[in-house]
């Protein structure tokens, strides 16, 4: 123990770690600040007012999604769109049917389908019109979930013919099934889950920037100073000091997501507070995986995830430290193992590609994404669903990584 505490003094009195500690929180908060609530919503809806409208509105609008929950709130909405109040005077709507014409559309079917075209521009634009968009997109939460389970089972079937395709098929009409005859989907504000799922996206240029500073010269910055021939000769034995080295630069690493992570928790408590861990979480345009989570649950998953990354993240640097004979070629490699989940593979990037940057651990430190997407893996002729392989694997290569270091270590040939 002395020797891991003596360890994970060097990283921690580096002058270059202090300064890379002090950058980190002060990037992370404002990071914090301007993060969107999502990937397509912007930045900057949270102000006061914004926030306090949004509980109003999750207050009155909570409650499970149901037939009658539907019901309710479309009946509502509908009165507020067939409200002669609410719409252009006569002669106006005459010349909107007109210009509607002109498209192609006849005047009937205008009247049915498109009388929306027949409101006000400033009813349109009112909080209380727009209070109900959301609530109407997540009525259709059950059908989403269908014709998605729909959609993969079309692709696998034409993707790969026999019984690969039947098979994949068959899980991800089940995967979804289930979400969409077995769940109950709850709707209430959440943007506390939103915001901190959203934070933890950046872990991969803030949190990971201190693991490389703190890190990558673990064991080289030994070669470098011409100490490793004191060390590997010490009385301690060179396989003790290198698991301290080890075991330091984890508890760093580990300490560092807390304290990054404790950050963001209390400022998400003081501007968004926790209400609505029972909302759904899917939105069916990014976070589209069959998952039965509520925003609590899945936060929980981003939070373990984003853990388990930053430790695998920690193992890597301190591998490659071991390779290396002087701390800026293994940063500059760290730091090229964050850039390539960034890299756009394209909709026709081969599936072991695709899977290769799934594993990566700027992925992995990022929590929720890993959780966004619907992966199914056929082998032996069974299914399994891909996440659940992906961590296993993530877990065990952090233990090999560690291992790996050690070895190189020990097994280091000092040069004069």
């Amino acid at each position: 123990m002395n020797l891991t505490r003596a360890e994970l003094k060097k990283i921690m009195r580096s002058p270059i770690t202090i300064a890379a500690i002090v950058i980190v929180l002060a990037l992370n908060v404002v990071t914090f600040m301007t993060t969107g609530n999502s990937y397509y919503a912007p930045a900057g809806e949270d102000s006061a007012e914004h926030i306090r409208q949004a509980k109003e509105n999750g207050a009155y609008f909570k409650g499970a999604i149901t037939d009658e929950w539907c019901d309710r709130y479309k009946a509502e909405a509908d009165a507020m769109r067939n409200n002669p109040e609410n719409m252009v005077d006569d002669s106006e709507k005459q010349v909107i049917i007109e210009g509607l014409k002109k498209q192609g559309y006849t005047e009937e079917y205008i009247l049915e389908n498109l009388r929306i075209h027949f409101l006000k521009e400033e009813f349109l634009t009112s909080e209380e019109y727009n209070r109900y968009e959301p609530v109407e997109f997540s009525m259709s939460f059950y059908e989403s979930a269908e014709n998605l389970g729909k959609r993969f089972a079309e692709y696998y079937l034409s993707a790969y013919p026999g019984n690969k395709g039947e098979a994949l098929a068959a899980k991800a009409e089940a995967d979804y099934g289930r979400l969409a005859d077995d769940y109950t989907a709850y709707y209430n504000y959440d943007l506390g889950y939103q915001r901190m799922e959203n934070v933890l996206l950046s872990y991969h240029y803030t949190l990971a920037v201190l693991m490389v500073v703190g890190l990558a010269g673990i064991f080289c910055g030994e070669y470098s100073r011409k100490t490793d021939a004191l060390i590997l000769s010490a009385k301690f034995g060179r396989h003790k000091i290198a698991f301290a080295k080890i075991k330091a630069g984890i508890i760093f690493s580990a300490a560092a997501w807390v304290v990054l992570t404790a950050v963001n928790l209390i400022l998400t408590t003081v501007y968004f507070g926790w209400e609505g861990a029972e909302a759904y979480w899917q939105d069916w345009f990014i976070k589209i995986s069959p998952f039965c989570w509520n925003s609590g649950i899945a936060m929980a998953a981003a939070l373990a995830t984003s853990l388990l990354g930053t430790v695998f993240f920690a193992a890597l640097v301190m591998a490659i430290s071991a390779l290396f004979r002087a701390p800026a070629p293994a940063m500059l490699i760290s730091f090229a193992l964050l850039l390539i989940p960034s890299i756009d593979l394209g909709e026709n990037a081969p599936a072991i590609v695709s899977a290769i940057n799934t594993c990566m651990p700027a992925t992995i430190m990022r929590g929720a994404p890993i959780w966004y997407r619907y992966m199914s893996v056929y082998a032996f002729g069974r299914t399994v669903t891909g996440q659940y392989i992906v961590l296993p694997v993530i877990a065990a290569v952090t233990v090999l990584a560690a291992g790996a270091a050690v070895r190189w270590f020990t097994r280091h040939q000092v040069q004069n």
